[in-house]
């Protein structure tokens, strides 16, 4: 990420995500080292401001489906996913 994309540095389940926003103003996107160490850098796509809601979904998308849907519903739908 350059200098001049960073907008800022949230904490999203322990991890450090810089936030940067592409040269036109139309999206944001997100700066991480995954498990292994690495540089992973993804787009949040075209005027999506929720940058939060896309980082918690990269990051452990699991994780953010139970907080979404409850962990009950969450729990029946992959109980459906299984049985098909």
């Amino acid at each position: 990420m350059k200098q001049e994309e960073y907008v800022k540095t949230i904490v999203v389940y322990g991890k450090m995500v810089n936030i940067g926003m592409d040269d036109y103003g139309q999206q944001y996107f997100l700066e991480f080292l995954n498990d292994d160490g690495e540089i992973v850098e993804v787009g949040c796509g075209a005027y999506n401001h929720d940058y939060e809601d896309v980082a918690k979904w990269v990051i452990d998308h699991e994780r953010y489906s139970q907080e979404f849907w409850g962990y009950e519903t969450w729990k029946q739908m992959q109980k459906e996913r299984e049985e098909r």
